[in-house]
């Protein structure tokens, strides 16, 4: 009778094994628990030979099913209408402010009692597109925004581009170093229809010289006569 070979067990590589096996799953666990960042979601922009400058829109968002959402700087993000699964998303993301711009008959009012819930401040400044937004509503908005304290901070209107994109562009005016020319570029980039909406850069015309920032009023003032010639 042929007897049974037995069969020798390989007791190193099992232990080898079991050690790749706990190393991954500890690393999976910690880059879960890890807070989460949207420095990765910053567009980015480049420069080319003629000149001219090209865009690149963040390659992600913190929820796919988010419309027009991109960051602005690390504490100010824009987008559309946010749903629920947004605003939830975005709160594990560290959202501490809500900026809503839609005017009274557009608000979405489980908005605010969700933003409530969730310890989000919320804020409501209403905004035509296709009138004139006062002066003070814009400095309310930008005191919101440029807060410390109240970051990350997101606004938005409907669809995230007119209303949104004014509001944005005298953000990057107060806060950043940016030419007109790249902020321009930026709000078309991003969905604003400068055709159906001229009181947008009318706004931000009168906003800049009164704030002092005559040279970008001025280079508004000569985009507005370019778009009276087309």
């Amino acid at each position: 009778m042929k007897t049974k070979k037995k069969t020798k067990i390989n007791f190193p590589r099992i232990v080898f094994l079991l050690i790749i096996l706990f190393v991954t799953a500890g690393f999976l666990v910690r880059n879960t628990l890890k807070p989460k960042t949207v420095s990765s979601l910053i567009p980015t922009v480049c420069g080319i030979g003629d000149g001219s400058i090209v865009y690149f829109a963040p390659r992600t968002s913190v929820t796919a099913k988010q419309h027009n959402f991109h960051v602005v700087t690390r504490g100010v993000w824009r987008s559309a209408q946010p749903n629920k699964e947004s605003l939830l998303r975005m709160k594990g993301y560290g959202l501490k402010t809500l900026v809503d711009l839609r005017g009274s008959g557009e608000r979405e009012h489980w908005e605010k009692e969700l933003s409530d819930r969730l310890g989000i401040q919320y804020y409501h400044f209403p905004m035509d597109a296709g009138k004139a937004t006062p002066l003070k509503t814009i400095d309310a908005v930008l005191a919101v925004l440029s807060d410390p304290a109240k970051q990350p901070a997101l606004v938005h209107c409907r669809v995230g581009k007119d209303r949104t994109g004014l509001v944005v562009a005298a953000y990057r005016i107060s806060n950043t170093s940016g030419s007109f020319r790249d902020i321009y570029e930026e709000m078309l980039m991003y969905g604003y229809d400068e055709e159906k909406y001229p009181e947008i850069l009318k706004t931000l015309q009168r906003w800049c010289a009164a704030h002092g920032r005559t040279e970008i009023a001025q280079e508004i003032g000569l985009r507005e006569k370019i778009l009276k010639n087309k």
